[in-house]
């Protein structure tokens, strides 16, 4: 299998697209896990350094305090970092507003409604990315024995691609920001420690269902392929759901921007990648994705000034 599966996408590709499962739709009680409630609206740089939640990425803020990158962030934008991200949130959530029949759930800090009656999917999310309204549609029914359903991961905004084209990680079978869905029962049955972890880390995440569907391991690759969950009780087509933002204000978009970059290269590195997010969209090959695009370009274009 491919360690790298990320590509350019035709828009008159079969694989990809608008296509529903031919069967109708996906059965059966599903929510919505958006895996932080920070208040970003309300957030400023003492606040934001002095976070301790075990479920937020505090290597990432740690890191950001250490290396001054939000004061290069305030030079090269009009909007300061919160204010962004707290206009990513909202796009998220009204994105999720879209999505019928499904209950919605912010933050990782109180996890009773696991121990509820009932059955139901669960679909983790950070809050800068979206689902299409007809996820259920584009699942499509999944077999009673089915406990993960798996599709590619769909990334926009991508540095990694041709400007104006989404990309794809569809050739390695792993759990990504938002491309997959779980069974609360499965989870149930898994130790009280790895449910946190599951749902927090998406990387944790892999590696704890491969665990427990007895999935193979690689340890000559990178963390985020280490497993391949091929195999029996996933549901895999090729079909995406959902969608995930490379935005510069995201932890591994910002770590790719700034890591290694000299400090006096930080703010024109982070105005570039602002600037790709006003590309046009043109080859927009999933229809159902165009709100949110236009609001995270129109949102871009407002940071540039």
């Amino acid at each position: 299998m491919s360690q790298s599966g990320d590509h350019r996408i035709e828009p008159t590709g079969p694989e990809y697209g608008t296509r529903m499962s031919d069967g109708g739709a996906m059965t059966g009680a599903r929510r919505i896990l958006v895996r932080t409630d920070v208040d970003w609206a309300s957030m400023n740089m003492e606040r934001f350094a002095a976070q301790s939640n075990p479920n937020r990425p505090l290597a990432f803020i740690e890191l950001i305090r250490r290396r001054g990158w939000l004061d290069a962030w305030a030079e090269a934008f009009t909007m300061d970092f919160f204010a962004y991200r707290s206009a990513l949130q909202s796009i998220s959530a009204a994105a999720h507003e879209r999505v019928p029949n499904t209950t919605i759930t912010v933050g990782l800090d109180d996890l009773g409604w696991l121990d509820e009656h009932g059955d139901e999917w669960i679909f983790p999310v950070d809050d800068d990315d979206v689902f299409a309204p007809g996820m259920a549609e584009i699942i499509g029914p999944v077999d009673d024995d089915v406990v993960l359903v798996l599709r590619p991961q769909y990334y926009v905004f991508n540095p990694k691609s041709e400007p104006g084209h989404l990309t794809v990680l569809d050739e390695n079978r792993v759990m990504f920001t938002n491309n997959w869905g779980i069974r609360k029962s499965f989870v149930r049955e898994l130790p009280e420690a790895d449910v946190r972890e599951l749902f927090a880390r998406h990387s944790d995440g892999t590696r704890i269902v491969a665990d427990a569907l007895g999935r193979p391991g690689f340890a000559e690759r990178s963390e985020w392929l280490r497993h391949d969950l091929s195999g029996p009780r996933v549901d895999w087509s090729t079909t995406p759901f959902s969608l995930a933002v490379k935005h510069p204000g995201s932890s591994t978009a910002m770590k790719n921007i700034l890591f290694d970059a000299a400090p006096e290269d930080h703010v024109a590195r982070l105005r570039a990648a602002m600037q790709l997010m006003t590309e046009p969209y043109d080859a927009d090959p999933i229809g159902w994705a165009r709100p949110a695009i236009d609001d995270y370009q129109a949102l871009a274009r407002a940071c540039l000034g």
